[in-house]
């Protein structure tokens, strides 16, 4: 196995063709997307066809997550798949890979980003719920921004990835490494990235649940104030398991390439 880096000092993992690690990887992702897909369908159904759940506010962002890890799964992950058992992409044109790594990487970064915003959503559903209660401070301060950041994300990362701004090699990617674009060599757009689209919002999920945890605590005691735990309670555990998983899956990587960028040696980072 042999690392390099490129770009904004991100780490990126060359595999070997044929590798045990790919094999690994096949598996792994096969069974895992498997299980992923039926999950992922069911929780939408339960969502969409429910009125009530359909209509609650804090659903809202969690279908627009569903819906984007859906197409993740039904792109991304097979063509992942396809390439590691067949040693070779679907198909081969330059413009094919451009919109792989799109999906791949445009749409890790949006999963992030919304559920940061819903983090924050949630200290406004449960202790501000009238910033929310008209159909005006609805628009504004729930749809506005959704659409705000899937539009921000979709036109960020075409620009990145389909300007022909240089050309990108992606053997490291087809050959199991995390594609970086070469438009983050050394570049302002690499550390934008760095900071804005990988290290911010991890910070953000983590303060703004840790936040939450303590003012469930500090408040739990004083039920007359107005807040109705047992109506929010779902929606606080709901919000605290899906962190966890981002934390414990994102929070390390964007810890080593954040160190790396400033004076990790490459032989820790590998």
């Amino acid at each position: 196995m042999n690392s390099n880096s490129s770009g904004a000092g991100y780490i990126i993992v060359s595999l070997p063709v044929q590798s045990s690690a790919q094999v690994v990887r096949f598996w792994t992702y096969l069974f895992s997307d498997v299980f992923s897909l039926m999950c992922t369908f069911f929780d939408l159904y339960y969502l969409l066809t429910d009125q009530t759940l359909r209509h609650a506010l804090n659903n809202h962002v969690i279908v627009v997550l569903l819906i984007v890890g859906l197409i993740d799964e039904l792109t991304n992950i097979p063509w992942i798949l396809y390439n590691d058992h067949n040693r070779a992409p679907v198909i081969k044109p330059y413009i094919f890979y451009s919109f792989w790594t799109f999906i791949n990487l445009g749409f890790s970064s949006l999963q992030v980003a919304l559920f940061t915003w819903t983090t924050i959503k949630r200290h406004i559903l449960i202790f501000h719920n009238h910033w929310v209660a008209t159909k005006t401070k609805r628009l504004f301060l729930h749809y506005f921004p959704i659409g705000s950041i899937i539009i921000y994300y979709l036109i960020y990362y075409s620009i990145v990835l389909f300007y022909p701004f240089c050309e990108s090699s992606f053997e490291v990617f087809l050959a199991g490494g995390f594609y970086i674009p070469c438009v983050f060599d050394h570049t302002i757009l690499g550390v934008w990235d760095l900071i804005v689209h990988q290290t911010l919002p991890n910070v953000i999920i983590v303060f703004s649940s840790i936040a939450l945890l303590i003012r469930v605590i500090l408040q739990k005691n004083h039920l007359r104030q107005g807040v109705h735990w047992r109506k929010h309670k779902k929606m606080i555990i709901q919000l605290l398991s899906i962190s966890a998983v981002y934390i414990i899956f994102n929070v390390p990587w964007v810890l080593v390439i954040f160190a790396y960028q400033y004076g990790l040696s490459e032989a820790v980072a590998k």
